[in-house]
């Protein structure tokens, strides 16, 4: 795993490794060559994966500035039940739900009590772009009240509301925000 430093990660699990090549096209499409995005792929729910889960979980405090955007297969190890467990982990991440049987798992993600931001049939997976290119630009906008800086190859980001001023220590040569 990379250091995790970007402000952005797409994480995408799904059983099928043609689809997960099909979901990469469109990701790459509205994200070529930004350095603020990390893309993680899984073919299952296996420990990789869970150790991205888990590992941004625990550096929330230390990576405040990771925005995660989750695309789950819901019939792959109950994608549902994934889905709960990372929402009870991560309030602000974004939950997409990839299936074959639209009508079967739709109805069932709607009387769940998951927070999730689309539904995508796989026969329809072009229409993952529109979702994407929505969520990216929800992000955008709320980071517009907020400071992002690099130091020593790692991204922060302050929120406004949540600094009290600026200044400088010029015999350190250093910025400090309070």
């Amino acid at each position: 795993m990379t250091g995790v430093s970007s402000m952005i990660q797409i994480i995408t699990c799904d059983d099928s490794k043609e689809l997960l090549a099909i979901v990469k096209q469109e990701i790459d499409k509205i994200i070529p060559d930004q350095k603020e995005i990390e893309t993680y792929y899984f073919s299952s729910y296996n420990s990789e994966f869970w150790q991205l889960v888990n590992y941004n979980n625990v550096n929330e405090e230390i990576q405040p500035s990771i925005t995660r955007i989750y695309i789950l297969d819901v019939q792959n190890d109950s994608g549902i039940d994934v889905a709960r467990e990372i929402r009870s982990r991560d309030t602000q991440a974004y939950i997409l739900f990839l299936s074959a049987h639209e009508q079967e798992y739709k109805d069932i993600i709607f009387a769940s009590t998951i927070r999730y931001y689309a539904f995508v049939s796989k026969d329809n997976v072009s229409l993952l772009e529109g979702h994407l290119k929505n969520i990216m630009k929800e992000i955008r906008k709320s980071r517009k009240h907020s400071l992002a800086y690099w130091e020593q190859g790692q991204l922060y980001v302050v929120v406004l509301e949540d600094l009290l001023y600026v200044t400088t220590d010029k015999a350190n040569k250093k910025t400090l925000f309070v």
